[in-house]
Order: structure tokens, then C-alpha cells, then sequence
């Protein structure tokens, strides 16, 4: 097998070749003759004398001595290997478990001391803004009512994820007189914004009361024990802390002038029964599911007069100058620091919170969400060594050292909170599995199935002498089927080979059937070990030959067109390269490499490559040429890519299974980065082989290249075009262009364009065909012509070709001769002309300006509709249960058994798109155009295009086509619907059509009908499928393009973007279509193309097609979302550029 540089096989390969050798080594089991005979020898021996049975036996006895000492070893080692499994699995499983729970907790505590420095930030720029609205307002403490305080209050307490936000303002004794008076003026007007907030911000689940009472005396629970209350007020001594602003308000008491203390201990028996009452009327206000005597925890903020910057208080008030007016207030859950920090999939780790001024309570934590387990510490005891606990100001600390907070920090000696995270058996369980077991199962299984292969040790080696020769037989075969007897030889040296000649005359030999080798001995004497067949040649022309656009040619046809281009080719190649004494290496892919110069030395290696270069470029263009007729449009534009390097080659074989003759070294690989740099139709040669022709007197087949080539690998490099003449339309087109990309945007208007005629004898071929098939079909059932002549009506005055849509077309019996028959018959010369002159009047009739809906693009739906109707008839579409024909009839609809359908489908193909305007639909409508008025506005362009085809068919000059088409009534009939529900299925916009369409595929394929339906079960159902089937063709071949190679989907995009943006610029479209093309495509993917793929795959009757179109179209749409975008620009940027056109079908109407 040929060592070779591994180049891209496609024509926009940019070169990125490494160099490698493919290869695979023998078994490495070889016995020489002499070893064979002495085996055969003792054997005879062994049967004839009672010695040898006496020692056998012997030794037969010591060997079961020694298996079943072997048997008791691998079961001891078998246990201990077991139990060593389970505990380092397990193990592992514990170390794992422990890491993890280690990083969760770490996370959690992190997170925990983040949240509440956000908390801490919030407050303390709330508190600044409080003091500067003070100041700002001339307000003196405590007399002093924030502005907005709700609407504040509220932004504050989502931010910090609060449950209630207030203010506590310090009041002296002899304030408090003058401070109550104030409340009473100020106190309702904040109090009713605060309920009009709470109705204002939805989500809120407060309750709103209207009717309250307001104590203006500061009070406490006594108060309500009074004869008057909120007359008196507390008789304890100032200074006092009452509860001013609060947000939100639940004016049940008395919203403000609340004095209560502000800090609960779990001895002050007063003060938690008042924390259980409260808790009590709260519960009525909480979700479904909340605890009431979840503990809400309140953090107090100072808020100091003249505050500044940053702020510390200390011992002694006031000692640095801050005075200290007022406490902020916000309470939260200490469930909601914890929550969203866990992944789904992470259960039970306890969170306990500690406080000596508290009761201790603790939470689980189950991935993001937080449940409350109550007052006291629930963890389990046996986790204590796994606790990871910190102290809250700790975690705060750290937190604050990572953001920007300039705030006061948590007091660290006031009721500190200990939060600890244990895990629980359910957190533990999630990292326990039966893996262990497993293990240890696992290995018992293996050592038994070692000690059964044991066992039967004894039979193996009866029988290992048959197994040995016939390994022996099969390889040579193998190795007789590749190489000739003397490399036989070579491979495996005979003892009387020659050890003088030299390293070329050996590879030569090799080659050319000589016998010559040279052979090492070893150090024992009895042995020859063969050095390998390689030699390094200094003076060769290595070539590499690419087709290019052989990537989107092939993805559009049958694998049997691939291989008939490639055999004709390279067949053609192989016949110069004899021509020319050049030795062809291997064919990868659709790549050609060969070598000139070994293993023959030549002098003249640069200039017989170059002949062999121009010969198979010759070739390549007038074979794709002839080919094209039989494989179809776009062969002839294929083109062959070649490059060539000279230097030095190291060549030989590299022994071992399939093993070939290899080239290697830096020539082979400079070559390759020729070809991929060159361009299409060319030939391009480096520095080096230029000079080798330069040197020979062909310096006029040289063109020295305008721009350096970027080699990977080898940096820029100045190469040259190689050619016979230095008329560059050699290996151009005709109009100097490069042919290696060719579009199928043809704009041409002259009356007989070659590639538009090479297309009209491609379609004649493919109609011609399916007409021979038409008439063998008629003959073989005995079909008898109409007595009358055949009623061939269209549409009457007061109906259009969109009414003839119907829902089933029924389709054709079974018949068992049609089945058999696989003849074809000639058809008429007559049949034949005309047959030509309509496809090539239906060719001029399409607008030749039109760069998407021309002649070119439909004969691409004809090849695609071609493809899809093969692969139905081709078996691996045949499911296993379709035993006989009959049943792969009914399975398939009978549309491949009916050549009438086949031929009908495929003419819709033709015409679908004759005589289109360039514009949609919707654009004829809104112009008013005559012709959309004539169809209603609806289908007007396939009505036009079906009453035009169908217009030129009902001439009289084609009388004898259309008695080839359809000799009765009925075949009239059915080729007349198959074409109207065809053609009008190709306007996929309509939406009522598309709703009718849609209702026919739910009642043909819903669950009920998921089972293969044969004609005798349902009628109707068997040919609902065969007309959606048939429909689901045409579609698909229509925009069979999105479907197939990128380049393909890239090229026909393009046309429809150029015919569309030049509507726009002829005034025939008012938006730009680049304003939403990159959206819109991917919109038609999503909801036509790769839809309609799958329903092809539903469909079941295409076998691999659909896969294939469902691929590529998901590829299409993945490639497209990611260059969509640039490409729009580029092909904006060149339609731009283009000239306007004004002719053609921008000014007929």
C-alpha cells in the first residue's frame, strides 16, 4: 500500500497534508521447511513407536500435574484479587465522597459570606441615603421622614433578599413630647405610601389594609392592656428606640412608635412568648408550606448623622465625632444566603446556624433549594470529624476583603453566629453504588472464564496442528493473491539468494518479477533475516492530480455514476502513464498519485511527468464532456487540479499485511502542497521541477505565477503554470475564466448556448428512457390503444389547474408480467425528434436572466427527482418481510413498478418553473399583474407554468409524443393529475394548500396507519401514501439543493439571492432581500427543509436518500448559523456590484 502525503480530497482544500504510512503488520508467524518437516517427522514417529507414547504419557501426566496446580493458583489469586477490588473500590468511592462534600461546604460558606456582604452593601448605601436626605431636606433628628421611603425601601429589600425593612430613631427624654406630636402630623402620609407600594409591586403576597388606627405615643404590648390605648404610651425610662419608617406596612397594630427591645435571649421568657404570638398571627400571611417559627434575623445598620466614607464605631459613642441618630433595620431568612448555590443532584447537607443570643436551628439543603428542619442541631453524630464550620464574621471578612464594601463590618463580639456544614446519610448514599461488587464480580467472571479456557487446554492442542497448516495454506494464498511468486520469495528469502546486488537492481527486480536479494545472517548461523526492499532515488517528479468540485458533484448522484467516473478516468490515466513510462502509485479517493524516475532512473523524469500532466488534463475535460449525457449536469464542468515537485524519494515496500509499494520523504509531500495550492484546470510546478524543465529547453511551457503560494509546512513559495501554449485558454474557459468553480448561475442570452444545449440532450437521454419504458409496459400487460380518440381536456372556462388538486391519485394494479418484464423497447425516430424539440422549446421558454428559476436549475430537480425514484426501486428500500414482489409493490406504492407515474413526475420536474417571472407569487398579486388576476392570485406561477407546458404538449406537431405519453383514457387522465397535483405541490407559501396538504399527511400517516397498508386493506389509505409520496419527490427535488454538499447548497443560495436582489433593484420587490436572508434561511430550514426530510424518512420507501438529505440538511442549517451572516454581505457585496438589468422579464410585463 502506498505511503502517500494525505491530501484533502476536495477542490477548496487548503493543503494540510501530513505525511504518514498506512500499513499493518503480518502475524509474524512463519516456520521455514525445515522446521515443518522435523514437526511432520516427530509426529510420524510419535504414532509408530511405543517409546514415544510411553513418554508422551509421561509427560501428559506431568502437564495435568501442572494444570490443576495452575487451577488452584488462579482460584486463590482469583479471591484475593476480588476482595482487593471491592475494598479499593470502595474506598475510592469514600475518598470521592469526602472531597465532594468538602468542596460543597467550602462553596456554600463562600457563597454564604458573599450574599451578606451584599446585604451589608445595600444597607450601608441605604443608611448614606437616608442622613443626605436629612441634609438635603433640612431635617434635624429624630424629626426626620425619608422621602420615597417605600419605593426605596422596596428596591433595597430585593436586592438584599429582605423580608421587612425598617428604622429605629433614638428619642431622648425630652424629645419625646415634641417627637410624638411629630409622628402624629407625619405618620399617616408615609404610612398610606407604604400601602400604596405594597398594592403597586406585584408578587407581593402582603396584605393591604386600609383601615388601621395609629398610636402617636411611643408604646409596647402594654399599651393594648390600657383603658386608652394609644393615648398613654410605655412608662419606661428614656432614651427610647420606637420603630418609625417600616416597609412593607401591615397595619394590624399600630405601624409605628413600637418600643419594644430590639435583641431576644432564649431566657427572656417575656420577650419569646411576645416572638410566639407574633408568629402565630404571621403564619395566616405565609405561602403554603413556609414555618412560622422559621427565625428571621435582623441585622442593625447605624445610621450616624455625618456619615462619611468609611465608618467605625467603637467604644464610646460619638468619641470620633459620629453622631449616632437612628438604627436600620433588615430582616432575612438565613435560608435564602444558602439557596441557588448547589446543582440539582446534590441532597442533604445540614446547614446548622449557632447563636448565643438564639436558639440553634438548622436547614437541608437539596441542590438549589432550602427546606427548614426547625429549632435545635440535627445533625447526625457520626459526621462530627467531617463538620466544616466558620465563624459568620470570618466568612464576611473574606468577602469584604473581595469586594468594594467601605461599610461598617459584623460586630464580632455581640451574639456571633457558627454556621456548620455536616453531610447525611443521603448525601452520602449518592456517592455509594454497587461499583465495588461490580468489580469483584467482574473479576470472578474473568478468572473463571481464564480457568474454562484452561480446561480445554487439551482440545486446543490436538487440534493445533490442523489449525497451524491451515493458517499456513490461507496466508500463502493471501499473500500469492498480492505479490508474484519472487517477491514470494524476496519476502521470504531462499537460502541460496545472492547478497551482491545492489539496493536499485533489487526494487527492480521486486517490480519486474527478477530474482534478486540480498540477505543478512544472523549471530545463531541458522537463520536469514531479509533486509527491507527500499532505496532512496535522488532524482525523481513526483505528481498528485485532484478532480475539483468531485465533492458537491458526487454528493448529488448514485454511488454507480461515482465509480463510472472515477473507472473512466483513471483507467484513461493508467493507459498515458504506460504511455509515458510513469509509474502510478495509488488512486486515494479521487486523487492520483504517481511518480516518474523509479524504479527506472530517468534523466528526463521533469519533462515525461509534464507531458503525462497535460495528457491526463486533456483527458479529464474530454471525458467529462462525453460523460455528461450519461451522468448528468455539471460533468462536464468538473476540472483536474494537478501539482508536481522534483527531488529526492525514498521507495520500497513495507512488508507486512497489505502490503504495497510506498513512496515517502519531502518530495511526495511538497507535491501534495502543489496540488492543493494550484487551481482548477491547471497544472502548477515548484521552483525546482521548473528549473529541471528550464534546464531541458521547455522554458516556454513554463508561466511563472503573480502571487507566492502559502505552503503549510513550507512558507511561501514561487511557483509556476505549466502548459504546452501561453494562451491561457488552454485550461480556461472560453471566456477565460476559471472552470473549476462553475456556477449554475448562467446567464446567456444567445439562442443556442452550448452548456443549455449539452443540458437539453442530457434531459432527452433521461426522457427517452423513461418513454422505452413506458412503451416495453404497454406491451407486456397487452394494453390495447383507445378505440376513440383520447379526450385530452384541461381546465374549462370556470376552472383553474389549482381545482384539479386532489387528495388521492389512484394508482395502478399489480400485475406479475410487468414485474417480470424488464425489457425495453425503441422508440419511433418521430417520437424521438419531437421529444427533443419540446424539451428544447420548453428550455428557451424559461427566462434565461432568471438566475435561480431557469433551465439549469430545473434539470437539477430532474437529477434529484431521478435519484429518489431509483432509490425506491433499488433493494435495500425492500423491508425483511417483503417477501414477494407483490409485496414490495404494495410497500413502494407501485411507483416504481409504474413507468407512467415515474415519467409524469419527472416532467413536472421540467416544467415546474416554466416561463417564471423572477418574482413570488405574492408579488404578482400585489402588481396586478394579468396573469396573477387570470389564477385568482393564488398558484399563480404553477398554473401559468402547467397551462403553458400543457399548451405546447397539445400541439399538433407533437401528436405522435403525446400517443407515446398515453395511448387511453385512463393513462390520459392519470398523467393529467399526477402532473397537476405535482407541479402545484411546489408551491409550498399557500397556505390553504399547505393546510390541505398537512390534513392529507395526519390522516395518511397518524398512529393507526404506522403499519405497512397493501391495497386490498384500504384502498384509499394505499393511495393517499402513493399521492403524498409522490408529492414528497418533487418537493424535495425542488429544494433538493438545501439537501445535498455545502458548495451545492452554497451555489443555488446564491442565484436565489442574486434573482431576488435583482427584483429589488428593478423596482419589483420592496425589501431588500439582505435585510432578512440570513434569518430567513434559517427559518426554512427549521420549518420546511428538515421537516420535509423527515417525512421522506417517514415515508420508508427511500432507504438511504433520506438519510442522507436529513444529514445534509442538518449540516446545512449548523454551517449556515455560523457563516450565514458573512456570506449574506459577500453575496449583497457582489450583487451590488452587478450591473442592472432591465431586460428580460423586469420589463414584459
Amino acid at each position: 500500500m502506498t505511503s502517500y502525503v494525505e491530501n484533502d480530497l476536495e477542490a477548496n482544500a487548503d493543503g494540510d497534508h501530513s505525511e504518514h504510512t498506512r500499513s499493518s503488520g503480518n502475524d509474524g508467524t512463519t516456520t521455514n521447511q525445515g522446521e515443518d518437516d522435523t514437526t511432520i517427522a516427530t509426529s510420524r514417529d510419535f504414532e509408530s513407536n511405543p517409546r514415544s507414547r510411553q513418554l508422551a504419557a509421561k509427560e501428559i501426566n506431568a502437564v495435568r500435574r501442572t494444570k490443576y496446580l495452575v487451577i488452584i493458583c488462579l482460584f486463590c489469586i482469583m479471591v484475593g484479587v476480588s476482595i482487593g477490588a471491592y475494598f479499593l473500590s470502595a474506598n475510592s468511592e469514600q475518598v470521592e465522597f469526602v472531597e465532594q462534600f468538602n468542596e460543597d461546604a467550602k462553596k456554600v460558606l463562600q457563597t454564604m459570606g458573599k450574599n451578606l456582604v451584599l446585604t451589608l452593601q445595600a444597607s450601608d448605601a441605604f443608611t448614606v441615603s437616608i442622613t443626605s436626605s436629612a441634609v438635603a431636606t433640612n431635617q434635624t433628628w429624630p424629626y426626620v421622614v425619608v422621602p420615597d421611603f417605600a419605593i426605596r425601601a422596596e428596591k433595597i429589600r430585593s436586592l438584599a433578599n429582605a423580608v421587612v425593612v425598617n428604622t429605629y430613631y433614638f428619642v431622648e427624654p425630652e424629645q419625646r413630647s415634641e417627637w410624638e406630636n411629630f409622628t402624629a402630623q407625619t405618620g399617616e402620609t408615609w404610612v398610606n405610601e407604604s400601602i400604596a407600594a405594597i398594592e403597586e409591586f406585584d408578587g407581593m403576597d402582603w396584605p393591604i389594609l386600609w383601615d388601621y388606627d395609629l398610636f402617636n405615643v411611643i408604646h409596647d404590648y402594654g399599651e393594648y392592656d390600657k383603658e386608652n390605648p394609644g393615648t398613654v404610651g410605655t412608662n419606661r425610662t428614656g432614651p427610647w428606640l420606637p420603630m418609625w419608617q417600616i416597609q412593607p406596612t401591615i397595619a394590624y397594630d399600630s405601624p409605628y412608635n413600637w418600643y419594644s427591645y430590639l435583641i431576644s435571649y432564649p431566657n427572656d421568657t417575656e420577650q419569646v412568648e411576645e416572638d410566639r404570638l407574633e408568629a402565630e398571627w404571621i403564619s395566616d400571611y405565609l405561602p403554603e408550606g413556609e414555618e412560622p417559627m422559621e427565625p428571621i434575623s435582623d441585622i442593625y445598620y447605624p445610621i450616624i448623622a455625618n456619615s462619611n466614607k468609611h465608618i467605625e464605631v467603637k467604644d464610646g459613642a460619638g468619641e470620633e465625632g459620629h453622631n449616632l441618630v437612628a438604627l436600620f433595620s433588615i430582616s432575612i431568612y438565613w435560608r435564602d444566603t444558602i439557596r441557588n448555590i448547589l446543582p440539582e443532584g446534590t441532597h442533604g447537607l445540614l446547614v446548622v446556624f449557632e447563636n448565643p443570643c438564639n436558639p440553634t436551628f438548622t436547614y437541608e439543603m437539596n441542590g438549589p433549594n432550602v427546606i427548614f428542619l426547625g429549632a435545635g442541631d440535627f445533625h447526625d453524630q457520626k459526621f462530627d470529624n467531617m463538620v466544616v464550620g466558620r465563624v459568620m464574621t470570618e466568612l464576611s471578612e473574606e468577602a469584604m476583603e473581595e469586594s468594594s464594601y467601605s461599610g461598617i463590618p459584623i460586630d464580632e463580639e455581640f451574639c456571633p453566629f457558627h454556621v456548620s456544614v455536616y453531610p447525611t446519610d443521603q448525601t452520602q448514599d449518592n456517592h455509594t453504588t454497587l461499583t465495588p461488587v461490580y468489580f469483584m464480580l467482574v473479576t470472578v467472571i474473568i478468572f473463571a472464564f481464564t480457568t474454562v479456557t484452561f480446561l480445554v487446554y487439551d482440545f486446543w492442542v490436538e487440534r493445533r496442528q490442523k489449525v497451524v497448516m491451515k493458517t499456513a495454506v490461507t496466508t500463502t494464498a493471501l499473500v500469492s493473491s498480492l505479490f508474484p511468486d519472487v517477491v514470494i520469495d524476496r519476502m521470504i528469502p531462499a537460502d541460496n539468494m545472492s547478497a551482491t546486488d545492489s539496493q536499485p537492481k533489487r526494487l527492480k527486480s521486486f517490480l519486474y518479477n527478477e530474482i534478486n536479494d540480498d540477505d543478512v545472517v544472523s549471530g545463531a548461523g541458522n537463520k536469514r533475516m531479509s533486509k527491507p526492499i527500499a532505496e532512496l532515488f535522488p532524482d525523481t517528479t513526483v505528481f498528485f492530480g485532484d478532480i475539483s468540485g468531485f465533492t458537491a458533484w458526487s454528493s448529488v448522484r448514485e454511488p454507480a455514476h461515482v465509480f463510472t467516473l472515477l473507472e473512466t478516468l483513471y483507467g484513461a490515466f493508467d493507459k498515458i502513464a504506460k504511455k509515458y513510462g510513469i509509474f502510478k502509485i495509488e488512486t486515494i479517493g479521487d486523487s492520483y498519485v504517481a511518480v516518474c524516475g523509479l524504479p527506472e532512473p530517468r534523466k528526463n523524469h521533469a519533462i515525461a511527468m509534464g507531458r503525462f500532466a497535460f495528457e491526463c488534463v486533456k483527458k479529464m475535460n474530454e471525458t467529462t464532456q462525453e460523460l455528461e449525457l450519461a451522468l448528468g449536469p455539471g460533468t462536464a464542468d468538473l476540472r483536474l487540479r494537478i501539482g508536481l515537485h522534483s527531488g529526492p524519494t525514498i521507495a520500497g515496500v513495507l512488508r507486512g499485511e497489505k502490503a504495497r509499494f510506498q513512496l515517502f520523504g519531502d518530495t511526495v509531500n511538497t507535491a501534495a502542497r502543489m496540488e492543493s495550492t494550484g487551481s482548477a484546470n491547471k497544472i502548477q510546478v515548484s521552483q525546482k521541477t521548473a528549473d529541471l524543465i528550464i534546464a531541458s529547453g521547455r522554458e516556454s511551457w513554463l508561466t511563472k505565477r503573480e502571487d507566492l503560494v502559502n505552503a503549510k509546512g513550507k512558507g511561501l513559495l514561487q511557483t509556476y503554470w505549466l502548459s504546452r501554449k501561453r494562451n491561457a485558454s488552454t485550461f480556461l474557459g472560453s471566456d477565460g475564466s476559471d472552470m473549476s468553480d462553475p456556477s449554475p448561475c448562467v446567464e446567456n442570452n444567445a439562442p443556442i448556448d452550448p452548456k443549455i444545449q449539452r443540458l437539453i440532450d442530457w434531459n432527452v437521454g433521461i426522457f427517452q428512457e423513461l418513454l422505452e419504458e413506458i412503451v416495453a409496459h404497454r406491451r407486456a400487460t397487452e394494453m390495447v390503444p383507445s378505440s376513440g380518440e383520447v379526450v385530452e381536456s384541461t381546465t374549462n372556462e370556470s376552472k383553474h389547474v389549482r381545482d384539479e388538486v386532489v387528495e388521492t391519485i389512484s394508482m395502478p394494479d399489480y400485475n406479475d408480467i410487468i414485474t417480470k418484464n424488464g425489457e425495453t423497447s425503441k422508440l419511433d425516430s418521430k417520437v424521438i425528434i419531437q421529444l427533443r424539440d419540446y424539451i428544447t422549446q420548453i428550455a428557451s421558454f424559461y427566462h434565461s436572466d432568471n438566475s435561480f428559476h431557469n433551465f439549469q436549475h430545473a434539470s437539477h430537480v430532474i437529477m434529484s427527482t431521478i435519484k429518489l425514484l431509483q432509490r425506491i426501486a433499488t433493494p435495500d428500500v425492500k423491508k425483511k418481510d417483503c417477501v414477494t414482489e407483490k409485496e414490495y409493490f404494495n410497500f413502494t406504492f407501485g411507483i416504481s413498478s409504474d413507468p407512467l407515474t415515474k415519467f409524469a413526475v419527472v416532467f413536472s420536474a421540467l416544467i415546474h418553473d416554466v416561463d417564471h417571472q423572477g418574482v413570488s407569487n405574492f408579488q404578482l398579486a400585489k402588481e396586478k399583474d394579468p396573469m396573477a388576476v387570470e389564477y385568482d392570485n393564488k398558484s399563480v406561477l404553477e398554473q401559468h407554468s402547467l397551462d403553458l407546458a400543457w399548451s405546447l404538449l397539445s400541439e399538433s406537431s407533437f401528436k405522435e409524443l403525446r400517443e407515446c405519453i398515453y395511448s387511453t383514457q385512463e393513462e390520459y387522465n392519470r398523467f393529467r393529475q399526477l402532473s397537476v397535483n405535482c407541479v402545484l405541490a411546489t408551491d409550498i407559501f399557500d397556505k390553504e394548500m399547505k393546510s390541505f396538504r398537512d390534513s392529507r399527511w395526519e390522516k395518511a400517516f397518524k398512529p393507526s396507519h404506522e403499519d405497512s397498508i397493501t391495497r386490498s386493506q384500504n384502498y384509499d389509505d394505499w393511495n393517499r401514501k402513493a399521492t403524498i409520496t409522490i408529492e414528497c419527490i418533487i418537493q424535495a427535488s425542488d429544494v433538493a439543493h438545501t439537501m445535498q454538499h455545502w458548495m451545492v447548497y452554497q451555489r443555488w443560495n446564491k442565484c436565489l439571492f442574486d434573482e431576488m436582489y435583482t427584483a429589488y433593484k428593478n423596482g419589483r420587490s420592496d425589501k431588500d432581500p439582505a435585510l432578512g436572508w440570513y434569518e430567513g434561511e434559517l427559518w426554512f430550514f427549521d420549518n420546511y427543509i428538515i421537516p420535509l426530510a423527515t417525512k421522506l424518512q417517514e415515508c420508508e420507501v427511500f432507504g438511504v436518500t433520506c438519510d442522507e438529505f436529513l444529514d445534509f440538511a442538518n449540516e446545512n442549517r449548523n454551517e449556515w448559523s455560523v457563516k450565514g451572516r458573512e456570506i449574506v454581505a459577500q453575496m449583497l457585496d457582489e450583487a451590488k456590484s452587478q450591473p442592472r438589468k432591465m431586460g428580460g422579464n423586469a420589463t414584459t410585463e
